[in-house]
C-alpha cells in the first residue's frame, strides 16, 4: 500500500511540473481523487490540484468558445 501510494505521489509531482502536458483527463483524476481524499492533502498535491483546477478551467474556455462559435456560424 505504502508504495503504490509513493507511486501516486510521484506522479502527482510531475505532473505539477510538467502541467501543459496534463490532459484534461488527468485533471479531472486528480481533481477527484483530491475530493474523495476530504482534501486533507500536504503541499505537494494542493499544486497538483491547483495544476488540475486550471487545466480543467483551460479545457472548459475552450469548449465554450467552440461553441459559441459554432452557434455563431449557425
Amino acid at each position: 500500500m505504502v508504495r503504490v501510494k509513493q507511486d501516486h505521489t510521484e506522479r502527482l509531482y510531475d505532473a505539477v511540473r510538467e502541467e501543459p502536458a496534463m490532459t484534461l483527463q488527468d485533471a479531472l483524476a486528480v481533481y477527484l481523487y483530491a475530493w474523495m481524499r476530504d482534501k486533507s492533502l500536504d503541499e505537494g498535491h494542493e499544486r497538483g490540484v491547483e495544476a488540475a483546477v486550471r487545466i480543467i478551467e483551460q479545457q472548459a474556455r475552450k469548449a465554450l468558445a467552440a461553441h459559441s462559435q459554432s452557434d455563431e456560424m449557425e
